[in-house]
């Protein structure tokens, strides 16, 4: 450190020699008759003056700490009536100020020159800022930020000194201290954050302009450049007591300003007029009441989405600007519009924050993928009127956004069955959290090839990752068809949020508006019966497919598969079709494949059953249940409730049941199979039985249409409140052909 110090009081010299009327000395002096007179310098810290808008406390800083420097900037006068100046960095090492530069020696400091008549200190603390400043450039930039851990930066400027009499710095603060009182005191950490603010400072060299000579020091408050000009906040100091919280800011206004939590969020949006004009040195402090006209108060999460409804404000985007923006979204960049709104600004952490409710006008545009290390934070906006899907594949993380009126009509010619609002898919990297759903809207045409899969679901279509904390309002209309009755010989995952999923999907449950939210998953997909019988259908109320995990869902849907033909037909109110996602071949049920604690209601309709052939390999299957079409291999399906109306297959009676086509039905499970089942109970009514030639081609339980345990063995963990018509299990201790 002292080898740099002395380099700079080098360059310093160097850079002011040939001034004969004026110099620019460091610390010592030349001393009278050899020896130096050093500046004894006291040092005190003025409290901030009280400027209360409303009664409030406050603790500042009054003295100085041992080991905490000033930088001092002295002008002389001398006898002959020329300038000298001299600058210093002191530091506070035991109750005295002693010099941090290199050239003089321990305990040394600034020394008046002996033929000095007066001079004038300036002098400047900053935390930070310790070391001996260069006259190159100025010192480093410091965020306002650390003022929650130290001290906010201080002044002090004497009057004309007479030679050798002790400098007495009165320190008064450069900042104005705002204090809020009455918040919420769970909330650790929150930033203010204005339009327009300087959240940094630093200490620069004033000059005559002319010369360049130096003339002194200066202090001043800039935006920082380490941040984004849209991103600039100061965070704040709790108070001991947690309600209050603390922030020192620039002088300037504050009369519109936002509270918000890290990453945008806000928490207080604020209009309060007396806070224009603070000026340094002043304390003020507000107490946040409850009900004042002035503050709006958005804490509460289902309010702060009722304030930033859809329709509130939103701004219509054209296709570049909507393409520019998922651009920005995925480079992890602000965006303002051409004509200067900004809608995407960027977080501490890299992410990117929406500003506005958006309104994508039903516009063509270009789908985006969403990077691994990309965050995306709705920060409880709409994107309305969009009708494709928004990304392509979802790797990142997003949150707290909102879709409403997502329209899209797929056909064979747009090449996509892999569709959701939100995105086509997302990998196992993605997380999507706190996402707000209202009419949902999807079509597709599913494809001829029989080797394309068609994965349907109001948020994605296929899922990898986790989705947590999803509400569901409107109407959510999902549905797949047949072209013209055409054939549709490939798979077909239907569901009212994922089509098919591998991942964790939790918390999904429906909005608490005035109506309750419509949601009806249908599948009309059909078999030429006079060509190749292939063709797959997993249909369900919140996934159509599900390799992995669902927890704490509640949901209320219309899942209909009355017209739909399938090889393979499983129809559920939640899910379609659970299964263990290894090999078959394992002996017991797959633990990373659950259901848990899930309530389900609504109508459920199964479809037809058509077989590849008449031998037991090519046996085609219809189950439908109020939980789960088809339970395989599950590791545990445990803690669910299920009410509503299940109904098989209510044909015109045209229709004849097809040979080696079998059919199970139940209130909870169409058949279940190798799967761990503890806690659940039903209160379905079965309706529409369609009866068939060979009874055994059709089962029917009030539990299960169909299981591998015993009955005993489901009851005794297992209830139903069904009637009793039929029994519990329709057909039980079965073995199947483990090709599903």
């Amino acid at each position: 450190m002292k080898k740099y110090i002395g380099f700079m009081f080098a360059s310093l010299l160097a850079l002011l020699c040939g001034c004969a009327d004026e110099t620019f000395e460091n610390g010592k002096g030349y001393g009278r008759e050899g020896d130096a007179l050093p500046v004894r310098f006291l040092t005190e810290v003025s409290a901030m003056e009280d400027d209360e808008t409303e009664k409030g406390s406050r603790v500042d800083k009054t003295k100085f700490e041992e080991g905490e420097a000033i930088h001092v900037f002295a002008v002389f006068t001398l006898n002959d009536g020329s300038v000298e100046r001299m600058y210093e960095c002191l530091q506070y090492k035991g109750g005295e100020w002693v010099s941090t530069a290199s050239g003089g020696g321990e305990g040394s400091a600034m020394s008046w020159p002996w033929n000095a008549g007066s001079a004038v200190f300036e002098a400047y603390y900053a935390p930070g800022l310790n070391g001996f400043l260069s006259q190159e450039s100025p010192s480093s930039e410091v965020l306002l930020d650390r003022f929650t851990t130290e001290p906010d930066p201080l002044h002090a400027k004497t009057e004309e000194i007479d030679y050798g009499a002790a400098v007495h710095l009165d320190f008064t603060h450069l900042c104005a201290k705002l204090t809020f009182k009455g918040l919420d005191e769970s909330q650790e950490e929150l930033w203010l954050k204005n339009t327009g603010l300087a959240d940094a400072f630093r200490l620069v060299w004033n000059t005559d302009g002319q010369s360049d000579e130096v003339t002194g020091l200066d202090f001043e408050f800039l935006p920082s450049q380490e941040r984004e000009e849209s991103n600039h906040r100061v965070a704040g100091l709790k108070s001991e007591d947690g309600g209050g919280m603390t922030f020192y800011v620039a002088p300037g206004d504050y009369g519109d300003i936002t509270l918000a939590y890290p990453y945008n969020r806000p928490y207080l949006a604020l209009k309060i007029e007396g806070l224009n004009g603070l000026q340094a040195n002043h304390a003020y402090t507000v107490e946040i009441k409850e009900g004042a006209g002035s503050v709006v108060n958005v804490e509460d999460e289902e309010e702060w989405w009722n304030e930033n409804e859809d329709d509130k404000n939103p701004v219509s985007l054209d296709e570049a600007e909507i393409n520019a923006l998922l651009q920005h979204i995925h480079d992890g960049t602000a965006y303002t519009t051409p004509d200067g709104t900004p809608i995407l600004d960027k977080d501490a952490g890299g992410g990117t924050v929406l500003l506005r409710n958006l309104d994508f006008q039903n516009r063509s545009f270009t789908s985006q993928t969403l990077p691994n290390s990309a965050r995306f934070n709705g920060n409880y906006h709409f994107i309305n009127n969009v009708s494709q899907p928004i990304f392509t594949e979802i790797n990142g993380e997003i949150s707290n956004l909102g879709v409403k009126s997502f329209s899209y009509e797929g056909n064979p010619e747009s090449g996509k069955y892999v569709v959701g609002a939100l995105g086509e898919s997302s990998s196992p990297s993605a997380a999507i959290s706190n996402v707000r759903l209202k009419g949902i809207a999807i079509e597709v045409i599913p494809p001829v090839n029989p080797e394309l899969l068609c994965d349907v679901g109001a948020l994605v279509g296929s899922h990898a990752g986790t989705i947590s904390g999803i509400r569901l309002g409107g109407n959510i209309h999902i549905t797949a068809c047949s072209e013209d009755g055409g054939s549709a010989p490939g798979r077909v995952n239907l569901g009212g949020l994922v089509g098919q999923s591998s991942g964790r999907i939790s918390g999904v449950s429906m909005t608490d508006d005035e109506r309750q939210a419509d949601i009806r998953i249908e599948c009309d997909c059909r078999i030429f019966s006079d060509g190749a019988v292939i063709g797959d259908r997993y249909v369900g109320g919140l996934v159509g497919l599900s390799t992995g995990q669902i927890e704490d869902c509640t949901l209320v849907a219309t899942v209909n598969s009355i017209e739909s033909q399938g090889v393979l037909m499983y129809t559920g109110g939640l899910v379609g079709m659970v299964r263990s996602s290894v090999s078959s071949a394992n002996p017991a049920a797959d633990p990373d494949v659950y259901i848990r604690s899930c309530t389900v209601s609504g109508t459920v309709t199964g479809g037809l059953a058509f077989p590849v052939s008449q031998d037991i390999y090519g046996q085609g299957h219809a189950y439908t249940g109020g939980l789960v079409g088809y339970a395989y291999y599950a590791g545990g399906i445990t803690d669910c409730r299920v009410l509503g109306t299940v109904r098989g297959h209510a044909s015109e009676a045209s229709f004849t049941p097809r040979e080696n086509a079998y059919y199970a039905l139940g209130g909870a499970f169409g058949q279940v199979y190798k799967s761990e089942v503890d806690g659940v109970a039903t209160w379905c009514g079965l309706e529409d039985i369609l009866l068939l030639k060979d009874e055994e081609q059709y089962r029917v339980g009030v539990f299960a249409g169909r299981a591998d345990a015993s009955e005993e063995e489901l009851r005794g963990e297992n209830e139903s409140h069904g009637s009793d018509a039929f029994p519990f299990v329709g057909e039980d201790e079965i073995t199947v052909f483990e090709g599903i």
